[in-house]
């Protein structure tokens, strides 16, 4: 494994990435965030070293027979396209979903099953936390609890943000990459859609996060309670609200099988030199179901996303939105964007030493990433740096406690999006 991590991390320095920036990062708790920036960047780096030996076209499939045969080779390679797409999903969600809350609460010597989809394993995966660090005087709230619970699903659910960021960015779908946003997208959608209460064994992720919630809103039973499976059953169904899910589907059938393309615009709603796109989709907290409405424009080659999320009100009532700005300032030394989050939230128990409850109400968030580029030519590295702040609340991918938040790592450009 050392070997080909060296391999791959010598094979990004070669790779012609778009203009969206890639990362190799980390940061204390090796986060979500963290987890879907290196399995995308290893990602690519895998399907070009791919595509260098295993070109997308053999021939130039000028006839119909030539046509079947590209269709066949690319369905062929379609197969390492599924398997290294299927493991960089289950990485996300054991060892960076569930993962990062171990860490999070400083449980040690954790242990992560993976075995690559059929016919090559069984498809399935699950984590087991160790000890906390400081041994037995570490307490695990129940609130920290839930959060593991469902942080495999949450860890998709970044991947999926993350990758479509960067096609939003680059102007164009990778179509090689549709399998990795669908594994991350809808890690949570087939999880929940999958699971039946009674017949599910035991580390069922959605049973164990319906346990647990009920439990913190003093429900000891799921059944009896208005938050149940079903419930979720149909909330799930937002989360195909989502126009890339189709658009990428489109595409990797007509333009990648069919016309041997490796990327394809995006259609977006044009406003003028404005280009914009809607989202909609489930999200699990602490406090039971929350709806995302998220946003993008497009403009002068600049990002602007921005999110609205509220809760199903069934348990407790939460409200929140955030916004995100890419290449704030971009020029060839130094590129710079920025986010910013605010949430209304019930107080929440955390652990530590002792249990202590946070104030709840409003609550925040402030962060930015700055990108030194190391060279000012084509296929540029540079020093990433995330820096901001976060108080105690719920957000996605994030600690639960209040606390600076710090990644650093490499980012790889192609050319400086002038």
């Amino acid at each position: 494994m050392k070997h080909l991590t060296t391999v791959l991390f010598l094979l990004i320095f070669k790779i012609a990435f778009p203009q969206a920036q890639y990362y190799l990062c980390f940061d204390k708790t090796l986060s979500e965030d963290v987890g879907a920036e290196n399995i995308i960047t290893f990602h690519k780096a895998l399907y070009t070293f791919e595509n260098k030996y295993l070109p997308l076209k053999l021939t130039d499939e000028n006839t119909k027979l030539k046509k079947l045969g590209g269709i066949t080779y690319r369905l062929g390679k379609s197969f390492i396209s599924y398997n290294l797409s299927y493991l960089g999903g289950l990485v996300q969600h054991e060892v960076f979903g569930h993962g990062s809350r171990y860490r999070e609460y400083g449980q040690t010597e954790s242990s992560y099953h993976l075995s690559l989809p059929f016919p090559l394993g069984k498809g399935n995966g699950y984590a087991q936390s160790g000890s906390p660090a400081n041994g037995p005087n570490r307490l695990i709230s129940n609130v920290e609890s839930s959060a593991k619970t469902f942080g495999g699903m949450e860890g998709g659910i970044i991947l999926a943000n993350r990758l479509r960021t960067k096609w939003f960015l680059n102007n164009s779908i990778s179509n090689q990459e549709f399998m990795l946003y669908i594994f991350g997208r809808h890690n949570i959608t087939a999880y929940i859609l999958s699971t039946d209460y009674k017949t599910a064994k035991g580390g069922n992720d959605v049973v164990a996060y319906l346990d647990k919630v009920n439990y913190i809103n003093g429900n000891n039973n799921p059944f009896t309670s208005a938050y149940n499976l079903e419930l979720m059953k149909k909330q799930a169904a937002l989360t195909f609200l989502d126009p890339l899910t189709y658009i990428a589907g489109f595409d990797y059938l007509f333009s990648y099988l069919i016309k041997g393309n490796e990327r394809a615009k995006i259609p977006m709603i044009k406003f003028g030199p404005v280009r914009y796109m809607p989202s909609f989709r489930l999200g699990l907290s602490p406090f039971g179901s929350e709806f995302y409405s998220e946003h993008f424009t497009l403009y002068n080659k600049k990002l602007i996303e921005f999110y609205y999320r509220q809760s199903d009100g069934v348990l407790s009532r939460t409200n929140g939105g955030g916004i995100k700005l890419s290449y704030l300032i971009n020029n060839k030394y130094l590129a710079v964007h920025a986010s910013a989050d605010l949430w209304d939230q019930p107080r929440m128990q955390l652990g530590g030493d002792k249990l202590y409850y946070t104030a709840g109400g409003l609550g925040g968030a402030i962060g930015a990433t700055a990108v030194i580029n190391l060279f000012t030519r084509e296929n540029s590295v540079g020093l990433m740096i995330n820096a901001g702040y976060k108080t105690a609340g719920y957000l996605e991918g994030e600690k639960l406690a209040d606390g600076p938040i710090i990644k650093v790592g490499l980012s790889f450009t192609e050319g400086n999006n002038k």
